[in-house]
Formats: structure tokens, C-alpha cells, sequence
């Protein structure tokens, strides 16, 4: 999966949890 693709999601999830792409971006570097 591309970063790309990967930060399209992030800011998707982030509308829901705003939590959780904070965990996703810490989990991919």
C-alpha cells in the first residue's frame, strides 16, 4: 500500500476516530 493511498485513508478514519490516525501514522514510521 502506498503512502499515498495510506494518508488518503488516515484522513478518512480521522473524520470517525480522531484518534486513530495519530496511531496509524506512529505505526507506519
Amino acid at each position: 500500500m502506498s503512502k499515498k493511498a495510506f494518508k488518503k485513508n488516515s484522513q478518512r478514519n480521522f473524520n470517525i476516530e480522531p484518534l486513530e490516525p495519530r496511531l496509524l501514522m506512529a505505526a507506519v514510521e
